[in-house]
């Protein structure tokens, strides 16, 4: 009954902090879920590979009385970044993001505090560092938008090599160094009950159509100027919602 109770009181308080804050709504749009259809697909990047899904995937039938979050809309991992891609019929103003997490049950009460960075950007990385000391991992190309199917861990691309043996970047390599512009930081607080966040812009954030609005998990990225006690922190999310302040689609 206390986590019944709990998760109500979660979803409750997510939904009226949006509410609060926009004038009884979830931003521009003729449905409170509106944001859906700016949202085309999530990518979400770990040293396993990138999985995908489509936006419609998340937030199924959520309602203040809804107790029941599903964990199984993306696997657990220990995600460095996850990307948002702007529908590129639409160029929006986004100021306020909420979301679900949780970690794995793996006994003993587990939590982890994730360090988070938001930027927007035209293109995800396709290099990440190799954590722990490990080689860096290379993902595909990015996924062709015209096929709206989910998929689980594109496979590690296989970098090319120089006539030495020694691996080197492709054309086109999209490192993490070439995500600059950072607009937001935050923390949130995760363990192995669902946790949620309400996240507020300071200034409201443009988007063009088809770019990405990425979060960054510094947890598990190599960061130079970075060190944090909580690394490769494994976890899963649900009921992503966004307000759109804007959206046009001339």
């Amino acid at each position: 009954m206390k986590i019944i109770k709990k998760l109500s009181a979660l979803l409750l308080s997510v939904v009226t902090a949006f509410s609060l804050s926009s004038c009884i709504d979830l931003g521009v749009g003729d449905e409170d879920d509106s944001y859906k259809k700016y949202i085309s697909s999530v990518l979400l990047l770990s040293p396993l590979g990138r999985t995908r899904r489509t936006m419609l995937r998340f937030n199924k039938d959520i309602h203040l009385g809804d107790t029941a979050i599903n964990d199984d809309v993306v696997p657990y991992r220990a995600y460095s970044y996850i990307g948002f891609h702007v529908s590129t019929s639409y160029d929006v103003v986004v100021d306020e993001f909420a979301l679900f997490a949780k970690m794995p049950e793996v006994g003993g009460g587990s939590s982890a505090t994730l360090e988070m960075y938001f930027y927007v950007t035209d293109k995800m990385p396709t290099k990440l560092g190799g954590l722990f000391g490990k080689d860096d991992v290379y993902l595909p190309e990015e996924p062709d938008y015209s096929d709206e199917n989910d998929y689980d861990d594109d496979p590690l691309a296989e970098p090319p090599k120089d006539d030495d043996g020694n691996v080197v970047d492709r054309d086109n390599e999209v490192t993490e160094d070439d995500l600059q512009g950072k607009y937001f930081s935050a923390t949130m607080e995760v363990s192995d009950v669902w946790s949620s966040a309400h996240f507020k812009f300071e200034v409201p954030q443009e988007v063009n159509r088809g770019d990405y609005i990425v979060i960054k998990i510094l947890n598990n990225c190599v960061a130079k100027d970075y060190e944090t006690a909580d690394k490769n922190v494994m976890f899963t999310v649900n009921h992503l919602m966004f307000r759109f302040t804007y959206a046009d689609s001339e």
